[in-house]
C-alpha cells in the first residue's frame, strides 16, 4: 500500500519538541529490517528538510528505537546511517564548543564531548561495523547516542 506524501511543514512537525516524552524514553534496539527502512526513509526526510539540522534520532520523531542518521558533511549531500550505535572508545581528548537542537530550538549551548570516539553499529544494509569519528562527526554522534539513551545535554535545565 502506497504511504501518503507529506509536505515539507508536515515532515517539520514530526520533530517532537521539549517535554515530549520520546525525548526522556531510553530506546530500544531494533532487529526488524522492514521497520528499520521504514524509520530510516523517515528520518532521512526529514533531516532533509530541516535548514541547520545536522543529525536526527529516531526518538525525536516518535520512533523509539535506536536509529540515528546525520550528515556527515553539510556540503556533500547524503546521509549516513547507524542502527543500534554504541559507543564502545573515547579519547581522553575534550572539547567544548556550541550545539543546538532540533527538539530545542532556539537554545544554544556549549557542550564538552570526545573529540574522538569509536563505535559499533548495523549498516543500513546489515553489516555490522565498527568505526572511529573525529571532531564535529564524533560531536554529532555523541549528541543523537544521548538522544537515543533519553536525555540531551542542549534541553538539560
Amino acid at each position: 500500500m502506497a504511504r501518503k506524501r507529506k509536505t515539507q511543514k508536515q515532515w517539520l512537525q514530526m520533530i517532537r519538541m521539549e517535554g515530549n516524552p520520546c525525548l526522556a524514553t531510553r530506546c530500544k534496539p531494533i532487529s526488524d529490517p522492514v521497520l528499520e527502512q521504514e524509520i530510516i526513509n523517515d528520518m532521512v526526510a526529514v533531516l532533509g528538510y530541516t535548514k541547520t539540522g545536522v543529525g536526527l534520532a529516531a526518538n525525536q520523531i516518535g520512533h523509539l528505537h535506536r536509529i540515528i542518521v546525520f550528515k556527515p558533511n553539510k556540503n556533500i549531500p547524503g546521509f549516513f546511517v547507524m542502527i543500534n550505535p554504541e559507543i564502545v572508545g573515547r579519547s581522553n581528548e575534550l572539547t567544548n564548543r556550541p550545539e543546538g537542537c532540533l527538539s530545542y530550538p532556539g537554545i544554544t549551548k556549549n557542550i564538552t564531548r570526545h573529540e574522538l570516539i569509536e563505535v559499533d553499529f548495523k549498516t543500513e544494509r546489515g553489516a555490522m561495523c565498527t568505526s572511529k569519528f573525529h571532531g564535529m562527526n564524533a560531536r554529532i554522534v555523541q549528541h543523537e547516542v544521548d538522544h537515543l539513551d533519553g536525555f540531551c545535554l542542549v534541553g538539560a535545565k
